[in-house]
C-alpha cells in the first residue's frame, strides 16, 4: 500500500517552502479529502491481510462500499496493547518470509511486545525521521550526536540514524551510558544537535561541570528529546526542559513516538506542539467511553497508521494522554500539533480525592538540582487506597532533601507522598532492575481491583 496513492498530483508538484513534503501546507478540507481517502486504504488493507483485523472488522461496513466514511471508522472498534500480547502473529499481514526486522517494545509499563517489519516498513521510518528532523530545523551536512541505544530490539535508534543520513546529516552513533566519553565526543567532534532523553542532559551536565568544562561551551544548537516531556500543558518549559536550557543554552524541541506505530512527531523551532504527518498516520483523542473529544481537550491519544505493511494498526490505543491543537503554526505548517504527554492513561493516581500522574511529581522533583535520581512507586495501602513513595537518590551532603521535596510536592502538585532516601547508586539500581533498557521513573505496584 502506497501512502500517497490518494494525493492530488497537484499538491505533490506544488511548491511548499521549506517545509519537507508539500501536505504541510495543506488547508483544512485538502488535509481532510486525503486523510479520509488514506483511513479507507488503511482499514481495507488491514482487514484484507490481518488475520487479526479480518476477525475485528468482520461485522462492520466494508471499507469498500460507497458509503463508508468517517462516521463508519468511528465505529470500527479500538485496538489496544492487551490485543497486541494476546495475539501477536495475528496482526501479520504480510508473509513471514518478507521480515526484514524485528523489534520489541521496551516493557517499562509491561511485557514486551514484539513487532515485524518489512524493508518497506523500514524505509516507511527512514522518511518519519527525514520530516520530523527537518521539521526540528536539522540540514544536510550538519552532525548530531545520537545518545540513544540502536541495539536490544530498539526501533528508534535505528529510526533516528536512518532519518539523519537521508537528510544527509552525519550521525555520531555513541548510544546512552558512559557519560565521560560523551562529554569527550561533544567536544571533539562539536556535533550541531544531541538526540536523547531529556534527563541525561542532566547527567551529562554533571559530568562536565565536574570535568571543568562548561556545558554551554560544547557547541550545542538543539536537542531533540524523546521518551520524557519538557513541556507542560502550556507548552512552557516544565523543570526538566528549564534546566536544560539553563544548563546548555540549546533550543529544546519535544519528539514523540511509540515502538507500535513506528511514527514519531517533533516540534518545529515554535515548540508548540509535534507536527503530525498526514501520509504517515491518522489521531484521534478519545475519552474514557472511547468517544472523539474537541481539538484542545485532553484525553487518550488513539492512532492508525498510513503505509505499514507487516503490521498495520488501527484505531491503536497508545495509553498517552494528550490533545491536539489545530490552530495556526508561526512556522507556517497547517498540519494538526500532538500536545506534551500529560501522562500514562493508566498510570493516573488518586490521592485523598485529588487525581494525579507521575509526571507532576517529577516537575517538582526535577526543580531540585541536588537530586541526583529518583524513582515513583504507586502501591495499594492497607485500606486498599492508592499510595505514592518516592525514592530519592541525593548527592552527598544534602541534608534535608527528604524534607525539601514534601513541601514542594505538597505545595504544587497538592499531594504528599512518602519519601525514602537512598544512595543515587541504591536508586539506579531500582531504575533498571531486570536489565530493563530504559529507566523505570515510575513503578506501579497497586494491587487489582476485587
Amino acid at each position: 500500500m502506497n501512502p500517497l496513492t490518494s494525493i492530488p498530483q497537484r499538491l505533490v508538484s506544488s511548491p511548499c517552502g521549506g517545509f519537507s513534503i508539500p501536505e504541510e501546507a495543506l488547508s483544512g478540507p485538502e488535509l481532510e479529502s486525503l486523510q479520509s481517502a488514506l483511513l479507507r486504504e488503511a482499514v481495507a488493507f488491514a482487514r484484507r491481510r490481518s488475520p487479526f483485523y479480518r476477525a475485528h472488522f468482520s461485522r462492520f461496513v466494508d471499507p469498500d462500499s460507497p458509503a463508508w466514511g468517517l462516521p463508519e471508522f468511528r465505529a470500527l472498534p479500538t485496538t489496544g496493547k492487551d490485543d497486541l500480547v494476546r495475539l501477536n502473529r495475528d496482526f501479520l499481514a504480510v508473509d513471514s518470509s518478507r521480515v526484514a526486522d524485528i523489534v520489541a517494545t521496551s516493557g517499562t509499563t509491561g511485557r514486551p511486545i514484539r513487532f515485524f517489519l518489512t524493508a518497506r516498513d523500514i524505509e516507511r521510518l527512514a522518511e518519519n525521521e527525514r520530516q520530523s528532523f527537518l521539521c526540528a530545523g536539522v540540514r544536510p551536512g550538519e552532525t548530531y550526536h545520537l545518545a540513544v541505544s540502536l541495539d536490544n530490539m530498539f526501533v528508534a535508534g535505528l529510526a533516528y540514524f536512518s532519518g539523519l543520513v537521508r537528510i544527509g546529516a552525519a550521525a555520531v552513533r555513541q548510544g546512552p551510558g558512559n557519560p565521560l566519553r560523551h562529554v569527550h565526543l561533544l567536544g571533539d567532534i562539536r556535533p550541531a544537535g544531541i538526540v536523547c532523553v531529556p534527563s541525561f542532559m542532566l547527567e551529562l551536565a554533571r559530568v562536565s561541570e565536574r570535568e571543568g568544562i562548561d556545558p554551554s561551551s560544547l557547541g550545542l544548537q538543539r536537542g531533540i528529546f524523546v521518551g520524557e516531556t519538557i513541556r507542560n500543558g502550556d507548552f512552557s518549559p516544565n523543570a526538566l526542559g528549564r534546566r536544560i536550557a539553563a544548563d546548555w543554552g540549546i533550543r529544546l524541541h519535544s519528539s514523540y513516538g511509540a515502538t507500535e506505530i513506528c511514527t514519531s512527531l517533533t516540534e518545529c523551532e515554535h515548540g508548540r506542539g509535534g507536527h503530525l504527518h498526514p501520509t504517515l498516520m491518522y489521531a484521534e483523542i478519545l475519552d474514557e467511553r472511547g468517544q472523539p473529544l474537541p481539538r484542545g481537550e485532553a484525553g487518550e491519544l488513539v492512532v492508525t497508521t498510513f503505509g505499514v505493511e507487516a503490521m498495520p494498526l488501527v484505531r491503536y490505543r497508545t495509553g498517552d494522554v494528550s490533545f491536539i491543537e489545530t490552530g495556526p503554526c508561526p512556522c507556517g505548517r497547517t498540519t494538526p500539533r500532538l500536545g506534551p504527554i500529560l501522562g500514562r492513561r493508566t498510570q493516573m493516581i488518586k490521592l485523598k480525592g485529588a487525581q494525579i500522574y507521575p509526571g507532576q511529581v517529577e516537575d517538582c522533583i526535577r526543580e531540585v538540582p541536588e537530586v541526583v535520581n529518583y524513582q515513583i512507586e504507586a502501591y495499594t495501602g492497607d485500606d486498599y487506597a492508592d499510595r505514592l513513595r518516592v525514592f530519592v537518590g541525593a548527592a552527598p551532603g544534602s541534608d534535608g532533601i527528604v524534607d525539601l521535596l514534601r513541601e514542594k510536592v505538597r505545595a504544587q502538585a497538592r499531594v504528599t507522598p512518602e519519601f525514602v532516601a537512598l544512595s543515587p547508586d541504591a536508586v539506579r539500581e531500582r531504575l533498571f532492575a531486570g536489565g530493563s533498557r530504559k529507566a523505570r521513573r515510575f513503578v506501579d505496584s497497586r494491587r487489582p481491583a476485587s
